[in-house]
């Protein structure tokens, strides 16, 4: 683990996340882009994309909070947030 979080950055771990989740979620309850897609292959696929896409603005927007670049690691958010948390200003 120590690997991950010390070579890939934010946004591709939670869009990697998001890929999965949303081809699973879509394999199992047929409720994302099945709804779109008549074509189950296509339609986990599609929901895969736009998981991996979402998981990547979510990953870009905790990077971009602290104030880092989209190739920041786990750890130089955890650095850049304990600092912030460090010299007196509020987490939201």
């Amino acid at each position: 683990m120590h690997l991950i979080r010390s070579n890939i950055p934010v946004p591709i771990i939670f869009a990697a996340v998001g890929v999965v989740v949303f081809g699973l979620t879509d394999i199992v309850t047929a409720r994302l882009m099945s709804h779109f897609i008549n074509d189950m292959g296509k339609a986990v696929l599609a929901s895969a994309f736009e998981g991996g896409v979402l998981g990547y603005l979510v990953g870009w927007y905790a990077v971009r909070k602290n104030g880092l670049g989209c190739g920041a690691t786990p750890y130089d958010v955890d650095a850049a947030f304990n600092a912030r948390n460090r010299d007196g200003t509020k987490s939201q």
